[in-house]
């Protein structure tokens, strides 16, 4: 007989669990950027939206660090399993400051559903009703 686990127990309070995720958009020279998006999963707020043309592990720990720095560090974060969210400096990163990251399942983006939810107001309502000319004006736009 399988073992049967309840779903994770949500949030309690606000800054126990953030959630990260990346969404992609283009220029109007077609460079394509990539925006990353950090909610936190009780309040539901837009912490911090950071856009460029690469977002690799080591500059991805850095945005951490600078949030952690204004909120204080959260106990859990919830993520997919994308390179960059994966590698070895954010996983060094969490451990340093023993911060639980939680992986989503592979192609289960439901479960990451507050930070999709995020994605599809940020979409509407910014990144589909803007032409970005240059990365400047990207991330005047876009980052919180």
């Amino acid at each position: 007989m399988a073992l049967r686990c309840g779903r994770p127990t949500g949030p309690s309070r606000p800054n126990e669990q953030w959630a990260l995720d990346f969404v992609s958009s283009a220029l109007v020279s077609g460079r394509r950027i990539r925006v990353l998006v950090r909610i936190d999963t009780y309040t539901r707020e837009g912490l911090a939206i950071e856009g460029d043309t690469s977002l690799p592990g080591v500059r991805v720990a850095q945005v951490l660090e600078r949030e952690m720095a204004v909120r204080g560090c959260p106990g859990t974060i919830v993520l997919d399993n994308g390179p960059e969210l994966t590698s070895k400096v954010v996983d060094q990163w969490a451990h340093g400051r023993v911060v639980t990251l939680r992986f989503i399942d592979p192609g289960m983006p439901i479960q990451n559903a507050y930070t999709e939810s995020f994605n599809g107001h940020f979409w509407d309502e910014c990144l589909n009703e803007r032409w970005f000319l240059s990365l400047r004006d990207a991330r005047r736009m876009v980052e919180l």
